[in-house]
């Protein structure tokens, strides 16, 4: 994900919290400091999980650019937001994916709302190329199997770290599937980094499924601006394809 819809989504940082020496590997770490540590590499095993993520959402890259030539195709999902703990609301989203001079389109297949079906939807949209994991798989993607892969990533006052979560934990079950959570950290006035959104994907890795590198769940938490101890929720879970 580019730092500047980052940026777009979290505007407040907080003055108090834990400090970690590693990443928190689930959304509760959202309000802790975390220490830049260039030292902190994946296992062998999230290496191998995070690359076949990133092949997954590459194929699917390489499929969509064969298949819209000719043809569109549209993915359906189930929206969910809370903003800053309030109540729950849920609604179905259509995505139509085209081709457009040569590159792939995201839109809103939303007749009843025909204002809504040009505005790009990239953020939502994940690939190895753009989104929220787009420098991690190119890292993984051109290392040599002994090559160490960095979990935390700093471009400028944004820490980017990744866990990446074992196929058979709470979280991530069932061997068809890889996931990972992605945490921002920003620096604050005391050149501090404190965590203030956290972005988990489910991806589909099954060779022989036509849903492989789809995204079938996204959630995303954030930091509330107008109470630290609130969270404002997003969560997409893929419904269909056509």
């Amino acid at each position: 994900m580019k730092i500047f819809f980052i940026l777009s989504l979290t505007l407040f940082l907080f003055s108090c919290g834990e400090e970690l020496a590693r990443v928190d590997q689930s959304f509760t770490g959202i309000g802790n400091y975390i220490t830049a540590d260039e030292s902190v590499v994946l296992t062998a095993n999230e290496k191998t999980n995070l690359k076949n993520l990133c092949e997954s959402l590459q194929a699917k890259t390489s499929y969509l650019n064969t298949y819209v030539v000719n043809n569109t195709f549209s993915a359906t999902y189930s929206q969910s937001s809370s903003v800053c703990d309030g109540n729950a609301s849920t609604s179905d989203a259509s995505l139509l994916i085209e081709r457009e001079n040569g590159e792939l389109v995201f839109a809103r297949n939303d007749s009843a709302q025909p204002e809504l079906q040009a505005e790009p939807l990239f953020e939502l949209v994940e690939t190895d190329s753009n989104g929220s994991v787009e420098s991690f798989c190119s890292a993984v993607m051109a290392a040599e199997d002994e090559d160490d892969i960095k979990k935390q990533i700093l471009n400028g006052s944004v820490l980017m770290n990744i866990n990446v979560l074992s196929t058979n934990s709470s979280e991530c079950s069932g061997s068809d599937v890889r996931c990972v959570v992605l945490e921002y950290a920003f620096k604050t006035q005391d050149e501090r980094f404190q965590v203030s959104q956290a972005i988990k994907l489910t991806v589909s890795t099954d060779l022989s499924d036509t849903y492989r590198g789809m995204v079938k769940n996204k959630e995303l938490v954030e930091a509330c601006a107008s109470d630290s101890s609130k969270r404002t929720k997003r969560s997409m879970s893929l419904k269909s394809i056509n």
